[in-house]
């Protein structure tokens, strides 16, 4: 696309990429982030093409997420209150952290002490730990620099000795003044150090995060395993697919979190600051919970799910009571609008299965393990909303009498889908197509990685159809369409081989 990314450049891009398709009758959802050019786009987009946008839209939890990750680091003390860059809590920790771990010549206590400790230890060659820096650009910035920080903290007094014994010997006169037009770093002046309470707040601000950031690695998931993917929890979540069907999961697992931690915050040093945080972050995620409802697909999802059924909506007893009944008419009228009289052909049941994949077993998988779990079966109970056919049930009807016994423990409903498509060959492909719409945009995201890592300075004139023709042939190589593929194509993290040295 040329030219600014306004909501009407966005729009006329994509119904042309849809025109030159054919496709103007076969599109679905669109998964987005919360940019407002994106609701305009979206808006051409349904009035070109003779749809509700609203219903269409799937906001990306990525952008939620990370919001939500702002708002709690945030150095405001109020939803509408002013910036206090240096008095605030949040961003005097983080300044700290990043002057104390960062680069340059304050970096070489720690260059030398680590050299010293190595030659007493005579242990062989390790690669230093360094910090990971909070920046604008890497998802989820503020919780990996508190990750590695936490993991530096037994470091932190001895660096600090070294540091200030360092800066001392060479800034410093005879008379223990300093020199002139030298002022100390921030990390070594009074008052800025790490004191124990600031690492108390710093833990409870990283477990507050370690809940979104389980969630966005559980959601983002293309079911390609990936080696380096981990995260904090019991084990590998390199497995773990993104699904629709755990939106609704997810919202109250992070919602759950934030009201826990409210408690824990407000017991700190500096509880009052983060309190304040935390409420923000609550009710900004609430605000997006809300608008789950404009589109039928998440609930949809959910209840298609033969885990949960009608039962995904229990949570909402409480605190939402009047969202249920509006959600099963949203369920009942997509299936009957848009699927109950849907003509069947041989070949869209005859589609090979994904293979089933084996979920973690994090905190946010035993949540939603645990609500599957609660009665000990699958509830029976019915929609309330009355079928039009008055003379048979309908599929819906059919398959909500229909209860297996290992129903409770299905973990890909796509596979179990897959499998009933022949009885129930409408209702079946109504929950394929919500199940495999993303609940973010992530792999896109890869794909302007990837995009980027092929221009390199020795192919920096590659144009764009060039580019285009390399990925649409690597996606056709991953989704299994082609059995070999040109060795610059793959992409297996290490763009440029290493080179084996000569023998002299």
């Amino acid at each position: 696309m040329d030219g600014r990314h306004t909501g009407k450049n966005i729009a006329a891009a994509v119904l042309e990429v849809i025109s030159s398709y054919d496709i103007e009758k076969k599109i679905g959802y669109f998964t987005v982030d919360n940019a407002s050019n994106n609701d305009t786009a979206l808006a051409e987009i349904g009035d070109a093409l003779g749809f509700h946008w609203p219903e269409r839209r799937i906001m990306s939890l990525s952008s939620g997420m990370l919001t939500m990750a702002c708002l709690l680091c945030s150095a405001n003390t109020s939803s509408g209150g002013r910036e206090d860059p240096l008095g605030s809590f949040t961003t005097s920790v983080k300044k700290s952290i990043g002057q104390t771990y960062g680069r340059g010549s304050l970096s070489r206590p720690r260059s030398t002490a680590f050299e010293r400790q190595q030659k007493t230890l005579g242990s062989k060659p390790i690669n230093q730990l360094r910090l990971s820096p909070d920046n604008a650009t890497r998802w989820f910035s503020q919780f990996y620099m508190m990750q590695r920080a936490l993991r530096l903290k037994p470091f932190y007094d001895t660096f600090i000795f070294e540091a200030r014994a360092h800066f001392d010997s060479e800034n410093r006169t005879r008379c223990g003044n300093l020199r002139k037009g030298v002022r100390e770093p921030y990390f070594l002046q009074e008052g800025n150090r790490l004191e124990e309470s600031d690492w108390e707040a710093i833990q409870a601000l990283h477990d507050i995060l370690l809940n979104f950031e389980l969630v966005i690695k559980s959601l983002q998931g293309d079911s390609q395993s990936r080696e380096k993917q981990r995260s904090l929890g019991e084990e590998a979540i390199d497995q773990i697919h993104g699904a629709s069907w755990e939106i609704l999961d997810a919202y109250e697992f992070l919602l759950d979190g934030l009201e826990t931690a409210k408690g824990i915050v407000a017991g700190l040093p500096e509880g009052d600051h983060l309190v304040v945080n935390v409420n923000n972050a609550w009710k900004k995620l609430d605000s997006y919970y809300a608008k789950v409802g404009e589109s039928p697909l998440i609930y949809a999802a959910a209840v298609l799910n033969p885990g949960k059924r009608w039962d995904a909506f229990d949570g909402w007893y409480e605190d939402h009571p009047n969202w249920i009944d509006a959600a099963r008419q949203q369920v009942y009228r997509l299936w009957r609008e848009q699927y109950k009289d849907l003509p069947i052909d041989a070949e869209d049941v005859l589609e090979p299965p994904r293979k089933a994949l084996r979920l973690s077993t994090n905190k946010f998988t035993n949540l939603k393990k645990q609500r599957r779990d609660v009665s000990g079966q699958t509830s029976a109970s019915l929609s309330p909303c009355a079928s039009p056919a008055a003379t048979e049930p309908d599929e819906f009807e059919l398959w909500e009498h229909d209860h297996a016994a290992g129903d409770k423990h299905v973990e890909d409903p796509r596979l179990y889908w897959h499998k009933r498509r022949q009885k129930y060959p409408r209702l079946s492909r109504m929950a394929l197509d919500l199940h495999t719409v993303l609940p973010m945009s992530a792999e896109v995201e890869r794909l302007f990685s990837v995009t980027g890592h092929m221009v390199i300075p020795l192919r920096n004139r590659l144009h764009a159809d060039t580019l285009s023709l390399c990925q649409t042939i690597r996606s056709w190589y991953h989704a299994g369409v082609i059995q070999d593929l040109d060795p610059m194509l793959k992409w297996t993290g290490n763009m440029i081989p290493d080179v084996e040295e000569s023998e002299d």
